[in-house]
């Protein structure tokens, strides 16, 4: 009896071990099944993620060039956003489980080299600044070089002189000019006085 209460005594809590850890192992199978299963599920994200992307990449270079083209033509304005401020796709969905700053540095320069969405929006201009002094006064420029001749005149008319000056029968001086005009110029006798 004592024999049969010592094996028991070994016995049942061999079996309570061997039991607890069949149900152990039975779990880490199931839950092993279950991360396999979300793994899988994970990849095929992953992948449509990736031709969705491609996708994008894509339609965001045509669009890009149609952009291009219309503000390079006059008359034309585009009436929707810079292909610089449309977003890009939705990343995949990450694994569960703790994230490390490995993680965080990795998906950042993932998301950072796919394109330049990481830089910012411009910011608005700035103020007018306040105008400058006036300028000192330049020096003065060198003296001009001499102009040239001019053209000769033209000949001015003829000049008119005295031909004749005569004293008239009337006592008139009468001046002949060159070109025939005649004036008179005045008395040229003494008047006689009578003495009586």
């Amino acid at each position: 009896m004592s024999k049969l209460k010592t094996f028991s005594r070994f016995i049942v809590p061999l079996l309570v071990v061997m039991s607890l850890g069949t149900a152990a192992g039975l779990v880490y199978v199931a839950q092993q099944t279950t991360i396999n299963a979300q793994d899988d599920r994970i990849g095929a994200l992953h992948d449509g993620y990736n031709a969705m992307s491609k996708r994008y990449d894509s339609l965001l270079d045509q669009y890009t060039k149609l952009y291009g083209d219309c503000t390079s033509t006059d008359g034309c304005t585009p009436s929707t956003a810079a292909p610089e401020q449309i977003p890009g796709p939705a990343g995949p969905a990450g694994k569960d489980g703790v994230v490390t700053q490995q993680d965080i540095d990795q998906g950042f320069a993932r998301y950072c080299s796919a394109d330049s969405f990481c830089v910012g929006t411009p910011g608005k201009d700035g103020a007018n600044g306040a105008n400058g002094s006036d300028g000192a006064n330049g020096a003065n420029g060198a003296d001009g070089k001499d102009g040239q001749n001019g053209t000769d005149g033209k000949d001015g008319a003829p000049g008119r002189g005295v031909s004749d000056i005569h004293c008239d029968d009337n006592g008139e001086l009468q001046v002949t000019y060159t070109d025939g005009s005649t004036e008179d110029a005045g008395s040229c006798r003494s008047s006689v006085i009578g003495v009586g």
